[in-house]
């Protein structure tokens, strides 16, 4: 693991680097669960590959080498109300975030949380409440938002049972993994509250 420092006014600007992980959302929950309230602070892990990605509803997200997996310990002093709103407001900001690197193409949200490129899913989103076993529950109220990025990858496993692709696969050259990160901690610094 590495440490790595975007801007220094940007909200989300600390990021802990992996190379292989079982889940950014597990080591994001351990990090949270080790600290109290107060200590809790807001940061980014990103990771190369994942062995044990997820979604929603604990579906499991292919998370082979060269996509951006990334899951941001967020704080707030107020608790989110309709967390299936909060989700699409989140998948508008990374569309926004994608956006502005793309040479062309518009991204598509469905559902409440994927993202879509050419009728095939590019982008996972996934809010997750943690409780921090303090009753009743005070602020801050901290979330995980977890945020997968096919970007890099040149095929998927044909066992999915909704059509997926990458960045390359549809623009046919490879993206920085560090620029994505960098536009998408910059749209969150920039939108969430």
């Amino acid at each position: 693991m590495k440490s790595l420092f975007l801007s220094s006014n940007l909200r989300f600007n600390k990021v802990l680097v992996y190379h292989t992980v079982s889940s950014t959302q597990d080591i994001a929950r351990q990090l949270v669960l080790s600290k109290t309230p107060a200590q809790v602070q807001e940061v980014v892990i990103s990771a190369y590959c994942q062995t044990h990605g997820r979604g929603r509803h604990y579906e499991f997200w292919v998370s082979e080498p060269g996509g951006l997996y990334l899951s941001v310990i967020y704080k707030r002093q107020t608790s989110i109300i309709n967390v299936e709103n909060f989700t699409k407001d989140l998948a508008l900001i990374v569309k926004k975030g994608l956006e502005e690197l793309l040479p062309y193409g518009m991204l598509e949200i469905q559902g409440i949380n994927d993202l879509y490129l050419n009728g095939k899913k590019l982008v996972g989103i996934l809010v997750e409440t943690v409780s921090l076993g303090i009753f009743p529950v005070l602020p801050p109220y901290v979330y995980i938002l977890g945020i997968g990025i096919n970007v890099n990858q040149n095929n998927f496993p044909k066992t999915l049972t909704k059509p997926a692709t990458s960045l390359f696969c549809e623009f046919g050259k490879k993206f920085s993994r560090y620029e994505i990160l960098k536009s998408i901690c910059q749209k969150l610094s920039d939108e969430l509250s």
